[in-house]
C-alpha cells in the first residue's frame, strides 16, 4: 500500500497530479479545510493543517490501495508527521516533487486560485528545500 505526497509552491500542479493519479476519497489537502471567502487568519490555516493531518490519518488506516496529500510541504519538517504516519502503518511513502513546476513566481501567482501573491511564492520558493 501506498502514501504519496504531493508538494510544491502554490499553483504548481499539486492537486491535478493527485487527481489524475487518486480517488478522489483517498486524498487530502489543507485548501480542503480553509474558508477562502474569508480574510486570512493564521488560527484558520493552522485549523485546515491540523484536520488535513486528522484525515490523513484515517486515510492511512483505510484500505485505499492509494492515499495522496497535496499541499506545499516547503520544508522536511512539514512533511515528517505526515511520512511517519504512513510508515507507522507499514505503507510505502513516495515523494512527488513538483517545486514550481518549470514556472516563475510572477506566472505561479497569476495561476493562482487562492490569489497567493508573487511576494509570498518568492519567499516560498526562498526556503524551499529539496528532497
Amino acid at each position: 500500500m501506498i502514501a504519496r505526497i504531493y508538494r510544491g509552491l502554490p499553483s504548481s500542479g499539486k492537486t491535478t497530479a493527485a487527481k489524475n493519479a487518486v480517488a478522489a476519497e483517498a486524498m487530502v489537502a489543507a485548501d480542503d479545510f480553509r474558508d477562502y471567502t474569508l480574510p486570512y487568519d493564521a488560527t484558520r490555516n493552522a485549523y485546515a493543517h491540523e484536520s488535513c493531518f486528522a484525515k490523513w490519518l484515517r486515510l492511512v488506516r483505510s484500505q485505499h490501495e492509494i492515499i495522496a496529500v497535496h499541499n506545499t510541504f516547503v520544508t522536511r519538517d512539514e512533511m515528517r508527521r505526515y511520512i511517519d504516519a504512513a510508515k507507522a502503518r507499514g505503507r510505502t511513502v513516495e515523494i512527488i516533487d513538483l517545486f514550481d513546476g518549470g514556472l516563475t513566481d510572477s506566472q505561479l501567482a497569476e495561476r493562482s486560485s487562492h490569489d497567493v501573491p508573487c511576494d509570498v511564492i518568492a519567499q516560498m520558493r526562498s526556503r524551499y528545500e529539496i528532497v
